[in-house]
């Protein structure tokens, strides 16, 4: 019987990718499951690799986000307002 391969998929956080991006610079090699970049190219994400944001970037996100909303509708109202 032919063993089944098991494959090792990594949820990659900011922390993850820094902390490999730095590796890959200073010039370790790193193992492929821990390698969100394709071949070692910075910049260049392999496909198939998951990313999940911490809680205090999706807050952050989020925050900035609703910032530009509320943003673009007081421009938009005021645009309305010289428009009249």
């Amino acid at each position: 019987m032919a063993k089944e391969q098991v494959q090792r998929q990594m949820i990659f956080t900011t922390i993850l990718v820094d902390d490999a991006t730095d590796k890959i610079n200073d010039g370790v090699v790193v193992k492929r499951y821990q390698n969100p970049w394709l071949k070692s190219e910075v910049g260049l994400r392999r496909a198939g690799v998951t990313f999940k944001m911490t809680t205090t970037e999706q807050q952050e996100y989020i925050d900035v986000l609703w910032m530009f909303t509320i943003s673009l509708k007081n421009i938009v109202r005021l645009k309305q307002r010289t428009v009249v």
